[in-house]
């Protein structure tokens, strides 16, 4: 039992090594493949360990929402096949490790088999704790790693890495996912040892792991990565802490309108009083590193703008009605190009999928969505304490929100979070 769950805690961190020499090595390709060959090949032992005799079992009230994803999948292939005949093109956008959604998708589902292991498994609490306590060691001191390598790269004028330009997007997305994992893994451990300290030391391991992703992605030049690793960690500590959760869950039944129409308004005054205390955190955490705000990326270097937001914004002002018209019913996975407005495709998950997938994209990933959350994340489906259920549909909703304002469909967090949480083996 040890050796599966030394086996998942190295899975995890070999993700994080590999977040790591993708956040020094900017721009570089086929940089830490070596890592995601070591999480193939752990995971492996790991599916046949905990499927002796029965290797693959779906069950049967699952079934809609794997057939919908196999038909969305299978329907986006095949449109860029038809659209462009370009395998190099089709290979980016499935297998890819900078906007691969099939990538994303099944490492995220491997490491849901990571997290079930570690959840089911018998071990004594002692030799337990000190395994999640080696993660955290480790995981803390990469990141620290990180963000001492790039300040010596960064201006002296901007908070920013001289040769990051263009090549901020990539880390920042693993970043987000790497946080994701760390969160769940943490959630999961809290679940074997209730104890406050253990609680709170997990907790404050992984706001440090969060607040030292969100300044390498500013380090990078990424708005994105602060805001989604920040909002990770709001969500992560809401569930933790915040016990008025706990009252708009009845037993295991966890069905989102009984969260966002809470007539006591607790969840939304735990979640105002949650985000206000970290706000004040990380002012604090800027002000003792001496790192002013008109160096970071998302106030504008000083501007007071957020130059990221406006552009994304103004591309959809201008070219969304005309890729949209250009095949509203199947889409073109190349229409940018194809209006001579190449590299101006729409920055939002939802107006992107309409304008390269057409209505029938549009449906199929509607429809899939609908019963990911029917029979994977609604009522007594839920697998696990009423906090992880909390918290995987909390960080599948948010990704969705953000993604649908400032992504393309094909980012990868959304992706991960899906196979993480979404088809989780244990769903």
């Amino acid at each position: 039992m040890f050796i599966k769950n030394f086996f998942s805690y190295t899975a995890i961190f070999m993700f994080v090594l590999f977040v790591v020499v993708n956040s020094l090595a900017l721009g570089q390709v086929g940089v830490g493949y070596p890592f995601l060959g070591v999480i193939l090949l752990l995971s492996t032992y790991l599916f046949i360990a905990t499927c002796p005799k029965v290797i693959i079992k779906i069950r049967k009230k699952n079934v809609a929402s794997l057939i919908f994803l196999i038909v969305f999948f299978l329907y986006i292939f095949l449109s860029v096949i038809i659209n462009t005949w370009d395998l190099s093109k089709l290979k980016a956008l499935t297998i890819g490790t900078s906007g691969g959604i099939l990538f994303s998708f099944l490492f995220g589902w491997i490491f849901s088999l990571c997290i079930d292991v570690i959840r089911n498994t018998s071990l004594s609490n002692r030799l337990r704790t000190s395994l999640h306590y080696i993660f955290l060691f480790f995981t803390l001191f990469a990141c620290v790693f990180v963000v001492s390598n790039l300040l010596s790269s960064s201006s002296d004028r901007q908070l920013l890495v001289l040769d990051s330009a263009g090549a901020y997007q990539r880390p920042a997305d693993l970043m987000i996912m790497s946080l994701m994992l760390i969160a769940a893994v943490s959630l999961v451990a809290n679940e074997k040892n209730k104890t406050i300290t253990f609680i709170s030391i997990n907790a404050l391991c992984v706001s440090i792991v969060a607040m030292t992703l969100s300044l390498v992605s500013q380090l990078l030049g990424s708005n994105m990565g602060l805001v989604g690793c920040l909002a990770i960690l709001i969500i992560y500590l809401f569930c933790v802490f915040f016990k008025e959760t706990q009252k708009v869950i009845n037993g295991v039944d966890f069905y989102l309108s009984k969260v966002l129409l809470n007539r006591k308004g607790n969840f939304w005054l735990a979640a105002i009083k949650l985000v206000l205390s970290l706000f004040l955190v990380f002012s604090l955490l800027v002000t003792l590193f001496d790192i002013p705000f008109d160096m970071l990326r998302i106030t504008g270097y000083g501007s007071g703008e957020a130059s990221s937001v406006n552009s994304r914004f103004a591309i959809i002002k201008k070219n969304f009605i005309d890729q949209l018209a250009y095949n509203p019913i199947f889409g073109h996975s190349e229409v940018e190009t194809l209006l001579n407005t190449k590299g101006e495709y729409i920055h939002s998950f939802v107006l992107s999928l309409a304008t390269h997938t057409g209505l029938i994209g549009l449906i199929l990933f509607g429809l899939m969505m609908f019963f990911v959350y029917r029979e994977r994340l609604r009522g007594t489906n839920l697998a696990g304490g009423q906090t992880f259920s909390l918290f995987r549909i909390s960080i599948i909703l948010f990704i969705l929100l953000l993604g649908s304002f400032f992504t393309f469909y094909a980012w990868m967090p959304f992706w991960f979070a899906l196979g993480l949480f979404g088809f989780s083996r244990h769903t």
